[in-house]
């Protein structure tokens, strides 16, 4: 918490306070002035260049208090500025130096009067912002197109077009020792959980590092299994899915600076989901989600079973198998667990090479370091044409899932190790190393593993399966008791 500074009477050593703190910082302006009826009223405003509106400033406050014939010595000047001369919906005062820089530095004006140990915090924000676009990250096939961007406020705006019941409440926080970055809770009362909400202020309140720049530094702080590859808290960067999150009870922070959301609880089955899926046709969409969790399965496993087979299970492949994979490993100069490491290496850093390039070589990059390299390392006997065959598959499966590219590539190398060391045997143990981890993890105090339903019939609702709207009635398990129809009033 900070440490609460009192606001001096005398102008003149506010001023000074300020110069000190700001000393060669000419981002800072301190702009004194007089009445014109009375030079013995004296003020001063204080801004920073870039984030505060100078011509609000020129013509809504600093002409306003000059010209005016109502400040007269011997009545509360503060009062009769504040309540007479200035214009605005909201015009806080405080007598906490700390609180007013707080607001000075986030854009707002600060005027302090002589003889008054309290300063007005006047809103004049004025700095550029993206425009509201697409996300890049969550592509929209069908739905709505806007995406957050960096201003929280607009953010909110967002959320507040879509659910526009006074239920939806906003709790703000201010987080980082030095940043003093303000962040946003948003939840639907009656609909999120009382205890949920508890854990979730007391795990922001307990947040103590000094600098918050994106919604990843409170998502490691606040998450369960600290160190698990697994997220306990969901990201989006469009509002229309925050919104769904909100309307099924869960908790939606919004970070001033970062274009990207948290939801909470998450849960795993929650990777294997999209906010398009709720726009398209249900059997499409449910094709989608069965697709994603074959792709799960092979993006983790084909390398390991691979490696098994043709390390310790060789007598399972069919022989005409056996011969073209013998055939191909003919002068090859690594094992089978280090071609597969190696390509694995290439791929990542082709994939990481073209999220970091210019869009404009980014597909060029992705052509020579795929099909060219490939092509010349089977040409050079490098590595043998199964394995690249076997590693672009896994990786393009990947993709169907980019939530999951860090969890998937932690346990796709511990699957592989596993296997190599001890075939087919060594693979299962790491899948029940992996059931195990998924269902020894919780989201507050939700389990990792929840199936988000609440009896049998809708495990075939909203999970593997994407129900008709007509059938989904009931909201997830996750939300509040007290509402839990969405839609009818009948029990399932």
């Amino acid at each position: 918490m900070t440490q609460k500074i009192p606001v001096s009477s005398s102008l003149k050593e506010n001023i000074d306070y300020l110069n000190q703190l700001f000393q060669k910082d000419i981002t800072v302006k301190i702009r004194q002035f007089s009445n014109v009826e009375n030079s013995d009223i004296r003020m001063c405003v204080f801004f920073v260049d870039g984030l505060t509106s100078e011509e609000f400033i020129s013509e809504d406050i600093i002409a306003p208090i000059m010209h005016t014939k109502q400040l007269q010595e011997g009545t509360d000047l503060f009062v009769t500025v504040r309540d007479r001369v200035l214009i605005g919906c909201n015009i806080p005062c405080s007598d906490d130096m700390s609180e007013l820089l707080t607001s000075f530095l986030r854009g707002d004006a600060i005027l302090l009067t002589d003889g008054h140990p309290q300063g007005i915090i006047i809103s004049a924000k004025n700095w550029t912002i993206r425009s509201v676009s697409e996300p890049d990250s969550e592509r929209v096939i069908q739905g709505p197109h806007e995406g957050f961007n960096e201003s929280i406020m607009t953010n909110l705006s967002l959320i507040r077009r879509k659910i526009t019941s006074p239920q939806l409440k906003y709790e703000f926080f201010t987080t980082g020792r030095k940043s003093q970055t303000l962040i946003a809770m948003c939840y639907m009362d009656g609909l999120a959980d009382k205890t949920i909400l508890s854990e979730m202020r007391r795990r922001i309140d307990n947040v103590k590092i000094d600098c918050i720049i994106d919604t990843e530094y409170i998502e490691e702080i606040i998450k369960d299994g600290r160190y698990s590859p697994f997220k306990t808290t969901g990201s989006t960067q469009r509002p229309d899915v925050a919104a769904a999150k909100l309307m099924e009870g869960r908790i939606v922070l919004i970070i001033n600076g970062s274009p990207v959301a948290l939801t909470a609880p998450f849960v795993f089955l929650e990777y294997f989901t999209a906010g398009d899926d709720y726009y398209n046709d249900p059997y499409y969409a449910t094709f989608n989600r069965i697709l994603r969790f074959i792709g799960f399965f092979f993006t983790i496993s084909l390398p390991a079973i691979y490696i098994a087979l043709i390390t310790h299970h060789i007598q399972m492949l069919p022989i005409h198998f056996l011969i073209a994979a013998a055939g191909s490993r003919q002068g090859m100069p690594f094992s089978s667990l280090a071609e597969t490491l190696i390509l694995i290496l290439v791929f990542e850093m082709v994939r990481e090479g073209s999220a970091r390039i210019p869009s404009s070589i980014g597909t060029a990059f992705s052509i020579v370091g795929g099909i060219v390299l490939g092509e010349a390392a089977v040409s050079a006997h490098f590595v043998s044409l199964p394995i690249i065959i076997i590693v672009a598959f896994s990786g393009i499966t990947g993709l169907i899932i980019p939530q999951l590219k860090g969890p998937v590539l932690v346990i796709r190398l511990g699957l592989l190790f596993l296997a190599a060391s001890m075939g087919l045997f060594g693979y299962f143990i790491g899948i029940m190393m992996l059931i195990f981890a998924v269902c020894s993890l919780e989201s507050f105090g939700i389990p990792y593993n929840s199936l988000t339903v609440r009896n049998f019939r809708q495990i075939f609702s909203d999970t593997i399966v994407r129900d008709v709207w007509p059938n989904m009635k009931k909201r997830p398990v996750i939300s509040a008791t007290k509402d839990i129809h969405r839609q009818g009033e009948e029990d399932l």
